[in-house]
């Protein structure tokens, strides 16, 4: 075994790098929390090509003496732990003495600090002192990280492209900002200002700023206290949400967390009141003794432990819930005022039941998009005139609603639409009698697969009809086909045509987009509007094009025809949030998903009224299709009801 031995300050001082300093957002976080716990009121930051090259960190806090600024680049010194009891009771953000070692050991740094009076400038390169002497400067403190990893080139492979990294650190700053209303943050992207808060310590200011008009107007103030723990802020309505949890942002004494406890806390309190995929938003500050929590569990001190995990959930779960309760007894106490007012002036006869017009307009129609047609009697298809004569023709039940299907249809298997049906024979003498067919019919053949034509005569003779019933709770079709009943998910269907289409244009790189009478702007955080503008191309690709608007703000130009206004922004931002979480941005599997949420969103929708003849259509349409099954999300599209089974309910039989 080999002999052990001590490692030297150097060393040691790059292996906690590679723990603290992950990336140059790693350095923002550190230093500026540094400043916080300063007493900083005012607090700017400054990055260039993503942090990389550049960062400073300004601040007004109380600044440090000479031998305190020294003293701060060695490894375990920090002014907040004195004893092993403090481990215990953190009540600051910066606190192992880890950060500013480790900061220095894969840097350049300069600092600039004065305390009272004269100040200090300290230079350092890889960890050793380069200079230190008195200078002027204002009240405060100012840190200059350049050339980030440059004795360390292996880990400048791991970082991601400067607009990415510049995004981070703008999340980051959003974050920080919203923890802490009463500091004023500037941050300043390659000269560019992209972040401003005032500092007037209204938290409702600071997430107007950093989350828009939109998300704000639908902010609901919570408050509640469960024993020693509070849990205060902002929870959204419902009925306003964001694909990922982004937008979920959860503060433990000033400090910003993540934490599993917390996230389903939040689930629970929203349960059966979001859209299936969507996630709410909120933003929870919880006070609470220090010794109940313990930040000193990772290196980053973005996971914590609690001492009661119940306690916690509790405490946010009431919090959110009462805030929503009451939300809905407030709208429950003004909705009655109106129709009472309308009723003195103009009386009206009691509502019992709502009749919908005879021929009512589609609500939601296919447009433009729409794959389907008229419906009409699905004729047998002609290949040749030994195949068909007019005399085998089947007649049409007298019920106009039931025709006849080609056999290759996708619901023939045991588990499908039309199975075990029974089959009318063509009578033979019928046969007989019928002449052959001019030969200008048989140019059909050319379009048919070649199959020997003994096949092509028993796929013919075998007829399946079905009868289109109608529409129940404006989401599911009846059909009824031999001894099955078939209920069919109108949006599924619809959504499995579209994405199925929508696949073969990608494969042939024929992908139809329609440009925007009115452009839509849609509002992101710094970190979306980073990945959307680098990203372009493959926005493009599925027919988005977007445009910086300024403000965190884009302007969709463009959308795939299948989309309208406003499934097109509902769709973009979707994929936007689902190619942020990670991954290869051109795999194959991610654009299918993309693929998969235009479909979605261009589908009809359950529970709007659609034209009867169009859902007729859309039948048509699925019956003759023979690769769809599942929508593209893997749910089924119908469900069977055999006669045998409705008769047994029924206790029949």
């Amino acid at each position: 075994m080999p002999k052990i031995h001590v490692l030297d300050q150097e060393i040691a001082n790059k292996i906690a790098a590679g723990e603290v300093v992950e990336r140059p957002g790693s350095v923002i976080k550190e230093l500026v929390e540094n400043a916080m716990d300063a007493g900083a009121q005012h607090i700017t930051v400054e990055i260039k090509n993503g942090g990389v090259t550049y960062m400073r960190v300004t601040d007004d806090g109380c600044g440090m003496s000479m031998d305190d600024a020294r003293n701060c680049f060695l490894r375990h010194a920090t002014s907040k732990i004195r004893d092993i009891s403090d481990l215990y009771a953190i009540e600051t953000l910066g606190f192992r003495g880890e950060a500013l070692a480790a900061i220095s050991a894969v840097s350049r740094i300069e600092l600039v600090t004065v305390a009272e009076g004269i100040g200090t400038r300290l230079v350092l390169e890889g960890g050793k002192e380069i200079s230190c002497e008195e200078t002027g400067a204002p009240q405060g403190t100012t840190i200059t990280v350049q050339d980030l990893f440059f004795n360390t080139p292996a880990r400048m492979k791991f970082l991601k492209t400067d607009r990415a990294e510049s995004s981070y650190i703008a999340a980051l700053m959003d974050r920080l900002a919203i923890s802490n209303p009463q500091i004023a943050f500037k941050l300043i992207q390659d000269g560019k200002a992209t972040l401003n808060t005032d500092g007037s310590g209204k938290l409702l200011d600071v997430i107007y700023a950093v989350m828009g008009r939109e998300v704000t107007k639908g902010m609901l103030q919570a408050d509640s206290t469960v024993q020693q723990v509070r849990v205060y802020g902002y929870v959204a309505e419902p009925t306003v949400t964001k694909p990922n949890r982004n937008y979920q942002l959860c503060y433990i004494n000033g400090r910003l967390v993540r934490s599993q406890t917390v996230f389903a806390a939040i689930d629970q309190a929203y349960r059966n009141d979001l859209f299936h995929g969507r996630q709410a938003i909120c933003v929870l500050k919880i006070n609470l003794p220090f010794g109940l929590v313990d930040v000193n569990v990772h290196p980053s001190k973005m996971e914590v432990k609690f001492s009661n995990e119940k306690l916690i959930f509790e405490a946010v779960y009431y919090a959110i819930k009462n805030a929503l309760k009451k939300q809905t007894l407030k709208k429950a106490e003004e909705e009655p005022t109106k129709p009472i007012a309308e009723e003195k002036s103009f009386p009206v006869a009691p509502k019992t039941a709502v009749v919908l017009p005879a021929k009512k307009e589609p609500v939601n129609s296919f447009g433009a998009v729409t794959v389907l047609s008229r419906p009409e009697p699905i004729q047998p298809v002609k290949k040749t005139e030994t195949v068909i004569k007019p005399s085998q023709e089947i007649q049409e039940s007298p019920d106009d609603r039931v025709v006849t299907l080609p056999p290759r249809s996708p619901f023939a298997s045991k588990n499908s639409f039309l199975h075990d049906n029974p089959v009318k024979p063509i009578p033979p003498e019928k046969e007989k009698k019928e002449e052959p067919a001019p030969a200008v019919e048989q140019q059909t053949i050319v379009k048919v697969e070649s199959e020997p034509i003994q096949q092509t005569i028993v796929a013919e003779e075998k007829q399946i009809p079905y009868r289109f019933i109608g529409e129940a709770f404006a989401a599911y079709l009846l059909v009824e086909s031999g001894d099955q009943l078939y209920l069919i998910d109108k949006h599924a269907a619809h959504e499995r045509m579209i994405f199925e289409r929508l696949l073969k244009e990608n494969k042939a790189e024929k992908r139809a987009h329609q440009r925007m009478l009115v452009p839509e702007r849609i509002r992101l955080s710094q970190e979306e509007l980073s990945f959307a503008l680098e990203h372009r191309e493959h926005f493009e690709k599925l027919g988005f094009e977007i445009d910086e608007f300024g403000d965190r703000q884009i302007v969709l130009r463009s959308r795939p025809v299948c989309l309208t206004s406003e499934s097109a922004t509902e769709a973009f931002t979707e994929i936007l949030s689902g190619w942020l979480q990670g991954g290869r941005i051109n795999s194959t599997e991610r654009e299918n998903l993309a693929l998969k949420t235009v479909a979605c969103k261009a589908a009809i929708k359950a529970g709007n009224i659609n034209d009867m003849e169009e859902l007729k259509a859309l039948v048509s349409k699925l019956i003759r299709d023979d690769e769809i099954h599942q929508c593209p999300h893997g749910r089924p599209i119908m469900i069977a009801y055999s006669k045998k089974t409705i008769e047994k309910a029924f206790k029949r039989i």
